[in-house]
C-alpha cells in the first residue's frame, strides 16, 4: 500500500487542489507561500501520529480557505497498491470501482463547535460512513518540522526520543526490554555501595544516633532507587564527533549532525516498527543547517529505506511495516538530486476573483517522451533546477549568454530599484545546446500555471548553403507547440553571440580590451584579424563568427573567461549602458520583453521601449 495523491478542499490555500505522490520519495517544491505545508498538513490530518505528542488539530479561525466563506474543509487520502493481505483487511472501506482505499475527513467551519466535534470521518467518493474505523490506526505519520531544535529533542533531560528507540527495538521481545531494565537497576544499585556513598551513610547514621533516643535506634541504608525504561533512557546522553576524536555533547558537534542523528532516530523507529501497514515520513525542509552534499546523501538514503520496506513480506494479516517518504524543500540541491518523476511542483494561481490558490503538477505527469525525461533527469542540475522555483525564466544556449546578458540587465535597470530587485528573483539558465523543447515543456506544460514569462534566447545559426537559419526553424517550432501562450517570448540572433556583439563597430574597443587581458600576446594577431573591417554589420558578424574557428587559424577566447571579463568592464564602467555597448536587436528585444514581464507600464507610465533605443 502507498499513498497515491491527497486531495484538499477549501483547506488554507487550497481551494481545490489533488496532489499526486510518487511511489517511496516525493520532493515538494515551489516558491514561499505557495501552498507547499498546506499540503503536508492535509496529509497530517488524514492519518494519525506514530509518535506521541506530535499530532495536530484542525482550526476553523485559522485553517480554512482565506476568503471564502466555505460551510466544511475537507481532505481526501487515496491509497493504491493494496497487498491482498490488505485488501482482505479494508475490504469494507473498499467501496469504490476502482478498488482504491479513501479515507476522508471534513471538519465544520462553525465556530461555536466544540473541535472533538468539528471533524467527520468518512470512505469512498461518495462520502459515507466507515463501517471499520479502527482500520484507520493501521496508517500513521511521522512529522519532522522545518525548525526542528534536534538538540533540544536528543540533548533533553527526559530521555524521550531515545526511549522510542529502545522501545521499537525490543518491541518484539520484551523479555530483552525487561532483562535491560533488571541490569541497569542492579548497576545502579552498585552505586550505593561505592566508598563515597558509604562514607556519607555512615557520616548521616552517626549524627541521625546522637540526635535519636537510644530507645528508638534506627539503621541508615543508600540504596539505588528501581528506574523505568524512559527514567534509564535519561541517564544517557548521545554524543558526536568525527572519527578518532572523543565525543563532545551534541551541542558541539553541529546543529547539521545533530539534525541528521535526530533523522536516523525516527528512521530507527520506523524501520523497525510493525505497528502499521504504511507510515509516511513528512519532513518539512531537510536542508536545514545540511551543506549540498549531505542533502543529497540524506534524500538518497530515505529513498534507499523506503524503497527497502516495500521488500518487507508480512505473515498473513500483521501490518505491512511499509515506509513512504514525502518531502518539501526550498532547495535547488535537493530538486537536482532525484529524478523529476518524483517532484511536485506547488505553484499560485490566480482564481476569478483575483485571489491567490495553489495548484500542483507532478512532474512525472508532463507530457514528454521517455528521452527527454531522461535528458532532464541527467541536465538539470544544482543551477538548472532554479528553475522549478522562479516565476520568471530566461533559457540561453550557453555560459557566455548566461553570464553577459544579466550584466547587461544589472546596468541597464542601474536607476530603478524596484526593477533591480526584481531582476534578482530571475532565473537565467544556460541549457548548454540548443535543446530548449524539453526545457520548455517542463515549464510551460500541465494545467497550472508554474511560470509568468518564459525567454528563450538562440542563436541564428545560419546554414551556409541554403542561408536558412535553424534559430528561426527552432522559434517556429516552439510558437506552433505552445500556440496562443504569451508567457513564451523567443528571440534569434543572427549568427552567435558574440559575433552579433563584434558586428556593432561601438563594442570594437571593449571587445579587443577583453580579448587583449585574456591574451596579452596575442593584441597583434587580433589587429591583423579585425584592424581593417568595415561597417558593415553582417561582414563584421561573419567575419568574427570564422575567427571563432580556431582550427583554421582563428583564435580561441574561451567563452567562459571572455565572458567574465566583459562582466567585469561593464560593471566598472560608471555611465549607462548605451554609453558602454550598442546591444544586438534580439538581445535589446529580449531584455524589453522582461522588464515588461517585471514591471508592466500602466496607463500613466512613461516607460521607453528598450528596442526602440538607438
Amino acid at each position: 500500500m502507498r499513498l497515491s495523491e491527497v486531495s484538499l478542499s477549501n483547506f488554507r490555500s487550497c481551494q481545490k487542489v489533488t496532489a499526486c505522490l510518487a511511489e517511496d520519495l516525493t520532493v515538494i517544491v515551489g516558491e514561499n507561500a505557495s501552498g507547499k505545508s498546506a499540503i503536508i498538513d492535509g496529509i497530517r490530518f488524514a492519518t494519525i501520529p506514530a509518535i506521541e505528542g506530535k499530532g495536530i488539530r484542525f482550526s476553523a479561525e485559522f485553517d480554512v480557505t482565506r476568503g471564502i466563506g466555505a460551510t466544511e474543509v475537507s481532505i481526501s487520502a487515496e491509497y493504491c497498491d493494496l497487498t491482498d493481505s490488505e485488501k482482505a483487511v479494508y475490504l469494507a472501506a473498499l467501496i469504490d470501482p476502482d478498488d482504491m482505499l479513501r479515507y476522508n475527513v471534513t471538519f465544520s467551519t462553525s465556530l461555536d463547535l466544540p473541535y472533538w466535534r468539528a471533524a467527520y470521518h468518512s470512505i469512498g467518493k461518495l462520502v459515507v460512513d466507515d463501517p471499520e474505523p479502527i482500520n484507520r490506526k493501521r496508517i500513521a505519520h511521522v512529522y519532522l518540522p522545518p525548525l526542528r531544535d534536534a538538540v533540544r529533542e536528543l540533548d533533553s533531560g527526559n530521555g524521550e526520543r531515545l526511549a522510542e528507540v529502545l522501545k521499537v527495538l525490543t518491541a518484539g521481545d520484551k523479555s530483552r526490554r525487561e532483562g535491560f531494565v533488571n541490569d541497569a537497576n542492579k548497576v545502579l544499585a552498585q552505586v550505593a555501595e561505592l566508598d563515597l556513598p558509604e562514607d556519607a551513610r555512615k557520616e548521616i547514621s552517626g549524627h541521625l544516633h546522637k540526635i535519636t533516643p537510644p530507645s528508638r535506634t534506627h539503621n541508615v541504608r543508600l540504596v539505588g532507587k528501581e528506574q523505568e525504561l524512559r527514567r534509564l533512557a535519561a541517564l544517557l546522553r548521545m554524543q558526536l564527533a568525527d572519527d578518532h576524536i572523543d565525543p563532545l555533547r551534541l551541542a558541539s558537534s553541529g546543529l547539521g549532525y545533530a539534525n541528521l542523528m535526530y533523522i536516523a532516530t525516527v528512521i530507527v523507529q520506523l524501520v523497525n516498527a510493525k505497528d502499521y501497514d504504511l507510515t509516511i515520513l513528512l519532513v518539512e525542509e531537510p536542508e536545514a543547517h545540511l551543506h549540498p552534499q549531505l542533502q543529497a546523501v540524506l534524500l538518497h538514503y530515505l529513498e534507499q529505506q523506503a524503497a527497502e520496506s516495500r521488500k518487507r513480506k508480512p505473515i498473513g494479516l500483521e501490518p505491512a511495516g511499509r515506509v513512504q517518504v514525502i518531502v518539501s524543500t526550498h532547495s535547488p540541491n535537493l530538486a537536482s538530486s532525484v529524478a523529476i518523476e518524483k517532484v511536485l511542483v506547488v505553484s499560485r494561481d490566480q482564481d476569478a476573483d483575483g485571489r491567490w490558490r495553489t495548484s500542483t503538477t507532478p512532474l512525472g505527469g508532463l507530457k514528454l517522451t521517455k528521452p527527454e525525461f531522461r535528458k532532464l533527469n541527467r541536465y538539470l542540475s544544482v543551477t538548472r533546477s532554479a528553475l522549478l522555483f522562479a516565476r520568471h525564466v530566461v533559457l540561453v544556449e550557453g555560459i557566455a549568454e548566461s553570464l553577459v546578458i544579466p550584466e547587461f540587465a544589472r546596468k541597464l535597470y542601474s536607476d530603478d530599484p524596484d526593477l533591480l530587485r526584481h531582476l534578482a528573483g530571475i532565473s537565467f539558465v544556460a541549457i548548454d545546446g540548443v535543446d530548449f523543447e524539453p526545457y520548455l515543456k517542463l515549464l510551460l506544460s500541465g494545467s497550472s500555471n508554474r511560470v509568468d514569462k518564459v525567454i528563450v534566447i538562440t542563436d541564428g545559426d545560419p546554414i551556409k548553403k541554403t542561408g536558412v537559419r535553424q534559430g528561426d526553424s527552432r522559434r517556429d517550432r516552439y510558437r506552433e507547440l505552445f500556440q496562443g501562450d504569451s508567457r513564451l517570448e523567443v528571440f534569434v540572433g543572427g549568427t552567435t553571440f558574440e559575433a552579433e556583439l563584434f558586428s556593432h563597430v561601438k563594442n570594437y574597443a571593449i571587445l579587443r580590451e577583453a580579448f587583449v587581458r585574456l591574451h596579452e600576446r596575442s593584441r597583434e594577431k587580433w589587429d591583423n584579424l579585425f584592424g581593417e573591417l568595415g561597417l558593415d554589420t553582417e561582414v563584421r558578424a561573419n567575419a568574427f563568427a570564422e575567427a571563432l574557428r580556431a582550427d583554421k587559424g582563428g583564435i580561441d577566447i574561451g567563452k567562459g573567461d571572455f565572458a567574465h571579463v566583459i562582466c567585469e568592464m561593464i560593471a566598472e564602467h560608471s555611465g549607462k549602458l548605451d554609453e558602454i555597448v550598442s546591444l544586438p536587436t534580439y538581445i535589446e528585444g529580449a531584455l524589453s520583453a522582461l522588464r515588461k514581464a517585471l514591471k508592466p507600464p500602466t496607463e500613466n507610465s512613461s516607460i521607453v521601449d528598450v528596442a526602440s533605443c538607438p
